[in-house]
């Protein structure tokens, strides 16, 4: 916790002021869930009538969902739910607009937050642990816009001490001195109509100089008087075109000018809001090396991550080895008649390669996002080394070995998967016990571009796993079991020696921080 009045005590404070609200954005997520609702139906009724299929679109239902979040925040800042609640994601350092790394990683951590029942939402920062771990935070909108004193309020604030109402004088004359520097282009018809509109059947003149007298600062002319004026009489206001560029120079303006240091904060976080918004309206563009960068950064994010590739092992094997003893005997039957047709899948190679791909693709993911949440991760890890266990037990009952039907992919799908996990413990640990002078949410952010490195990687090295397991695995295991086990030492010892070794030269030294950027 840092100490009052410390930086970052008063960041945490300006965000939640510009925090959309806990109700908002529940309702925001659950419109687009809503919205993707179609896409599970689909899935499960495919699942029902052809076990294949099904699986393939379950999958393909998880990928859209995090691609239809992560891209329409990072493009849009909003997704279609947010925009009818009027939020907007942003980064938390200074507001601007998030990359893609950061809305990959939001998404990604929705599982997380999920597993704990959505409960850091009620923590005093706010935000769930997506947004502390990608260093994002979800704003209102509204609180962007333009806000004025009536001319009433303005009136009745004239000759009180300056730190009376210092935000609203400020807005004020940054107002006035806004319409002044960049008047609207009105043509004097038109000025002399709003002054005989605001005049309500009285002197125009009069209020021309009642106006004067207001807001008849330095900068700022006597039309610029009038519109004040009148704009805080809500006779006119900024056209569409205009308004946010305009609004941002006059809470910028405003920052400047306001007398206390509250107000100057509050005021300069509303024009950094404003300029986020902005942003993207502007071309976004992703850069196409970014899956490359990350590849690339994968072998020194595992070095750091070693200790955690450990324990992620560790697990896994204790899990394989309880599946081993009695207890996984009757898995493998049990696992069959409770799945039925979906326990046999049959397909031809190609589609059958597909489906493994995308669904341990799943996993992985899955792997990476459950981290924070400390037990799912373990409970993943636990229920597929269990599995693992549990085939060899069976196998072993029929007096054969398990080992050549597992080894051609199994060995690279395995250490695939404890990569994208190794992140996953990383990010588990430092939730438990954060490292020393950081707080969980620092400690996530520092560790999660890594993990998603790895998770990157994790991807590229299951790609060929899965092709292996449906073209290759069956025949070769069946008919040349030594071959097999010599198959998937060929596929693994690769995949270690990049680890290893790879991400050792120059060039690829600030992989990290190219890779969590994008180009706008």
């Amino acid at each position: 916790m840092p100490p009052e009045g410390s930086g970052e005590t008063r960041r945490a404070a300006d965000l939640r002021g510009l925090m959309g609200g806990r109700a908002k954005r529940l309702l925001a997520y659950l419109l687009d869930t809503l919205l993707l609702s179609p896409l599970l139906i689909a899935a499960v009724v495919l699942l029902q009538r052809n076990a294949v299929l099904g699986m393939i679109s379950m999958s393909l239902a998880y990928l859209a969902y995090l691609v239809y979040f992560s891209y329409m925040e990072w493009r849009y800042g909003s997704t279609i739910g947010k925009r009818a609640l009027g939020l907007v994601v942003l980064r938390a350092d200074d507001l601007g607009p998030i990359s893609m790394e950061q809305a990959v990683l939001r998404n990604l951590f929705r599982q997380a937050d999920g597993a704990l029942l959505a409960l850091p939402l009620l923590t005093r920062d706010g935000r769930r642990i997506g947004d502390g771990a990608a260093g994002t935070f979800v704003a209102d909108a509204s609180k962007a816009e333009l806000r004025v004193p009536t001319l009433r309020a303005y009136e009745g604030m004239v000759g009180t001490p300056p730190f009376h109402r210092s935000e609203d004088k400020a807005v004020v004359r940054a107002l006035a001195e806004e319409l002044s520097e960049h008047p609207p282009g009105l043509g004097d018809e038109v000025i002399r109509s709003l002054a005989v509109r605001l005049a309500r059947g009285g002197d125009p003149e009069s209020v021309v100089r009642r106006a004067v007298d207001l807001f008849g600062w330095p900068r700022v002319d006597e039309r610029a008087a009038l519109l004040t004026y009148a704009a805080l009489s809500g006779a006119i206001r900024f056209r569409r075109e205009t308004r946010w560029e305009r609004t941002e120079r006059i809470y910028r303006r405003a920052a400047e000018l306001a007398y206390d240091l509250d107000a100057r904060r509050s005021l300069s976080a509303r024009a950094s809001l404003v300029g986020g918004m902005r942003a993207y309206r502007g071309d976004r563009r992703l850069s196409l090396g970014g899956a490359a960068r990350y590849l690339r950064g994968a072998p020194r994010a595992f070095r750091r991550f070693s200790i955690d590739f450990g324990l992620a092992a560790l697990v896994l094997l204790m899990s394989a080895a309880a599946g081993t003893s009695g207890l996984g005997a009757g898995f493998v039957d049990l696992l069959r008649d409770i799945l039925g047709p979906l326990g046999e899948v049959e397909a031809p190679p190609p589609v059958l390669a597909f489906l493994i791909y995308l669904n341990n693709l799943r996993v992985s993911l899955t792997s990476l996002s459950m981290g924070p949440a400390v037990y799912p991760i373990l409970l993943l890890l636990g229920v597929n080394g269990f599995v693992i266990g549990a085939f060899a037990a069976h196998f072993a009952v029929g007096g054969a070995s398990a080992v050549p039907y597992l080894a051609p992919h199994g060995f690279l799908e395995v250490s695939s998967i404890l990569l994208a996990s190794a992140g996953s413990i990383r990010m588990a640990r430092h939730a438990l016990m954060p490292p020393r002078g950081s707080s969980r949410y620092e400690a996530l952010r520092r560790d999660a571009p890594d993990a998603l490195s790895l998770a990157v990687a994790a991807a590229a090295w299951l790609a060929p796993a899965a092709l292996v397991e449906a073209f290759v695995t069956e025949g070769l295991a069946s008919s040349n079991p030594t071959a097999a086990v010599t198959l998937g030492l060929i596929l693994t010892i690769p995949f270690y020696a990049w680890l290893a070794l790879g991400g050792r030269s120059k060039s690829d030294e600030t992989v990290g921080e190219g890779a969590q950027g994008s180009q706008v």
